[in-house]
């Protein structure tokens, strides 16, 4: 399978992702009625709302946009990308991706459940929240560093003579 079309693929998993994950926000029944509510408040919403924008951005846009590239270095410039970077960076970035998204989407979720409709106390709100950071940060980290490996794998191309 060329490199490229392992990108198109993961572009087209991410979209079917969040075209669900869409429907579902906009579900009427629990507990998906809660989810509008959630990020219209704020506060914990606007982490759920971040999950899925940069899900978004980093998965269907992301995939797609290197896909394209690939394919264009590969066929338009003539070109070899290093393959086992490449795949690296892609699995690295797909895992980060995804992984970072939904414990964003989680964390907003939950936190935003507890504080608007549990009405906690701000002190088990930090709590539940913070148990979400380090995850988020090393999988955004994993994802950032994937997306770095791609890139350098498609800046040192070998150009056939």
């Amino acid at each position: 399978m060329k490199i490229y079309r392992l990108f198109r693929l993961a572009s087209f998993s991410h979209t079917l992702t969040a075209l669900i994950w869409t429907l579902l926000i906009v579900i009427p029944y629990p507990p998906f009625n809660y989810l509008l509510p959630i990020i219209e408040k704020g506060g914990p919403g606007i982490w759920f709302l971040f999950g899925y924008l940069i899900y978004l951005i980093a998965g269907p846009v992301g995939f797609g946009t290197v896909s394209a590239l690939i394919k264009t270095i590969e066929t338009d410039e003539n070109a070899h990308i290093n393959e086992a970077l490449a795949k690296i960076g892609f699995y690295l970035s797909y895992a980060g991706v995804l992984l970072s998204s939904i414990l964003l989407a989680v964390a907003g979720a939950l936190g935003g459940y507890y504080m608007y409709f549990i009405a906690v106390s701000p002190t088990i709100l930090s709590s539940i929240l913070s148990r979400f950071i380090i995850p988020i940060t090393l999988t955004t980290v994993a994802a950032v560093l994937g997306y770095l490996m791609i890139l350098l794998s498609m800046m040192l191309a070998k150009h056939e003579q």
